[in-house]
């Protein structure tokens, strides 16, 4: 599907500049998540749609990710989204 196709499609909407403090891009995410490990690995495989750079990217990407240790992620609280931002506010 082309880009203006897309645009024109009524369920597009236009990514916000920091997609992951979008909060439905971050339930899509956690639901996606929630499926389980085929369900992420079959839409890991549909972004690639047969483009061999894109599957290359995408496991390049998972190679990366996979040398991440989860206790230490967690322990960050990188396993979690941020919290809204805080503000200073002057009187």
């Amino acid at each position: 599907m082309s880009t203006q196709a897309l645009k024109s499609d009524p369920r597009y909407t236009a990514p916000v500049a920091n997609t992951t403090a979008d909060p439905q891009f971050q339930r899509l995410v956690e639901h996606l998540h929630a499926l389980g490990p085929r369900p992420v690995g079959e839409f890991l495989l549909e972004l690639s749609a047969g483009d061999p750079d894109m599957e290359i990217r995408i496991r390049a990407n998972l190679e990366r990710y996979a040398r991440l240790d989860a206790d230490i992620v967690k322990a960050l609280g990188a396993d979690r989204w941020p919290g809204p931002p805080i503000y200073e506010v002057r009187r």
